[in-house]
């Protein structure tokens, strides 16, 4: 695990509560850099509870993985491409 201390200080965690953002976030990504909708939906979970983010908030007002979706495409096709 990295240095919890080293996040972003506009998150104002402190380090038992940066672990524990970190152990509830870490899951929430895909290996192809491009969340499910699932997961996208535990990570706005997890900013409820640990970044006091209110109401209910819409995926797309947060993140934009548009372009991870369209490379992780591309990937996948250059893959096909060279079998």
């Amino acid at each position: 695990m990295s240095d919890p201390g080293a996040g972003p200080k506009w998150i104002k965690l402190n380090p038992v509560q940066a672990v524990k953002a970190y152990d509830s976030m870490r899951d929430t990504f895909s290996k192809i850099g491009v969340p499910t909708e699932e997961q996208g939906k535990a990570y706005i979970a997890m900013l409820t509870s640990t970044a006091s983010l209110k109401g209910d908030v819409p995926a797309g007002s947060i993140f934009d993985f548009s372009l991870a979706a369209e490379a992780a495409r591309e990937l996948a096709q250059n893959r096909l491409r060279q079998v």
